[in-house]
């Protein structure tokens, strides 16, 4: 009996297989990506680890992955690259996921002419199975062999995934299982999200080289052990000097993670500058952009302006307020490019603007519509670390998240950060401070922005002794940042623990469906 259920889509609607790129993009702002050690072993022949770009929300993943796709099509040796870019969050249907990504690196392969009979005999049967209504296990199984019998007799390609940390932690651990598969066969993976891969920092220093350099790409002997090479050594014809050959030299790691969060300083200046000129024309700042416009009424005006703000220090500010950070760099200038006067100009560092307050509520937005357990532990988490700027030790974190009441409570600080959609920092598994990745998000939080983030507050159990957010003040005249309008300190909660089947419509307790640009106070909803 034919499957009433076999018409497919083509993907699933999370899955896309490009990431069109803007015209105007400024390319030169990933250079130091592109001419990096880890991209360049990468991109050569036989490299046994993937690659894992991570970086905080808008730090520009998503451009890079299809930079990157764009530069392996044009340079690479075998330009054969598979990519995808995950859209949405899949937090439900995991296996309708995991069978559409499959099959979209399926079809992606066989469109570069890899048609090996056993791969097309293999996806007939699936597409067999599809029809006859098999159960999921039975069609994933096909689609997965029908995969990797394409890798059978060819050379490896490339696989680009963007945004693998956008799906359920459960279908991240079958994706990834997938990638080392394909791996295992050749391809070579590059992965990004917004946290890094969290396992012991490698710390080595080459055994035959007289510098005590801190490698992040070295060789091991895997049959003694002990010796340590970095490539330099190896070029130039150095062996285990234990067992003295060089046969055993192994790159002993599977996973090599590429922090993308900070620009480096030039690199983001001249892009600012640049943005600058290519919108109002030459403003005196010196930079790449070969076609300025004529000068802008307001470039006019600044220009012409000698009490005020100059080119120059309209600059500094940017950079000093974006802290490397792309997306606020950009969400900054695009502030810049829509005042109308000087005194919209001068007025820009004083608050944190409309636009980057509606990024960080629709970021809350988006933890808060993950599992109500997951959800609770990423505001909480959140609050807790914002008690000070430059980060609250792990153990305090536990300790004051702790009372909650939670069937299921985080077992590591990677826990803690996932929950938290990449908002929460911490360096390493072994670092003892987790932060708030943004100074501008610390002042949301801290500032008292969002209700629900102020409600997380009132549910944290902080020690008598501790006196929180003690350098507020300090932070807000460094960065010119003003606290809201007729901000109040003067709460009223009830801080009772809740269950993750708590009724967050009670009226004892404030809703955290709302999200407030401007939050003055917190007092109980009353009824009627």
């Amino acid at each position: 009996m034919a499957n009433p259920f076999a018409i497919r889509a083509l993907a699933h609607p999370a899955i896309a297989e490009t990431y069109p790129l803007s015209t105007d993009i400024y390319r030169e702002l990933y250079s130091f990506f592109f001419s990096s050690k880890e991209f360049l072993r990468w991109c050569g022949s036989e490299c046994p680890w993937q690659l894992h770009c991570y970086g905080g929300p808008g730090s520009g993943k998503t451009t890079l992955c299809a930079l990157v796709v764009q530069h392996l099509q044009a340079h690479a040796e075998n330009p054969e690259v598979v990519s995808a870019f995950v859209q949405a969050d899949v937090l439900s249907n995991e296996t309708i996921f995991l069978e559409d990504f499959l099959a979209t690196v399926y079809h992606q392969v066989h469109a570069f002419g890899r048609v090996e009979y056993k791969s097309v005999d293999l996806f007939d049967k699936y597409e067999d199975a599809c029809q006859a209504g098999r159960r999921s296990a039975v069609r994933i199984e096909l689609l997965r062999e029908a995969l990797h019998a394409s890798f059978s007799q060819s050379a490896p390609c490339f696989l680009v995934m963007d945004g693998i940390d956008r799906c359920s932690a459960a279908l991240r651990l079958l994706i990834e299982r997938e990638l080392q598969d394909l791996q295992s066969l050749g391809v070579r993976i590059m992965v990004s999200a917004r946290l890094r891969v969290f396992e012991k920092p490698l710390e080595a220093t080459c055994d035959t080289d007289e510098t005590d350099d801190v490698l992040k790409l070295f060789l091991e002997c895997s049959k003694c052990e002990e010796t340590v090479l970095c490539f330099p050594c190896k070029e130039r014809g150095e062996v285990c000097p234990i067992c003295e050959t060089a046969e055993y030299l192994i790159e002993s790691y599977d996973i090599v993670n590429f922090g993308i969060g900070q620009i480096p300083p030039q690199s983001m200046r001249d892009f600012v500058a640049w943005d600058l000129e290519k919108e109002h024309g030459d403003l005196g700042l010196k930079s790449s952009c070969h076609d300025k416009p004529p000068l802008s009424s307001l470039g006019a005006l600044i220009l012409r302006n000698q009490d005020g703000s100059t080119p120059q220090s309209l600059l500094e500010r940017i950079l000093e307020q974006a802290e490397n950070n792309i997306g606020i760099a950009k969400l900054r200038l695009d502030n810049f490019h829509n005042a109308q006067s000087l005194e919209d100009v001068e007025s820009i560092g004083d608050r944190l603007p409309p636009n980057i307050v509606f990024q960080f509520d629709t970021a809350v937005r988006n933890i808060e519509t993950q599992p109500a357990s997951q959800g609770d532990l990423g505001l909480r988490a959140i609050a807790a670390a914002a008690e000070n700027n430059a980060g609250v030790p792990a153990a305090n974190v536990e300790r004051w998240l702790r009372p909650k009441s939670s069937k299921f409570p985080p077992r590591s600080v990677e826990d803690v950060l996932q929950s938290a959609n990449g908002f929460l920092i911490s360096a390493n598994m072994e670092e003892e401070n987790i932060r708030i990745y943004h100074a501008s998000f610390f002042m949301y939080v801290a500032q008292n922005y969002n209700a629900s983030l102020l409600w997380a507050r009132s549910q944290l159990h902080f020690d008598r002794a501790f006196r929180s957010r003690t350098n507020i003040s300090t932070l807000m005249s460094e960065t010119k940042i003003k606290s809201p309008p007729l901000f109040s300190r003067v709460l009223s909660f009830d801080s009772s623990p809740r269950s993750d089947e708590s009724d967050k419509g009670s009226p004892s307790i404030l809703s955290r469906s709302s999200t407030t640009s401007y939050f003055v106070g917190a007092r109980r909803p009353t009824n009627g």
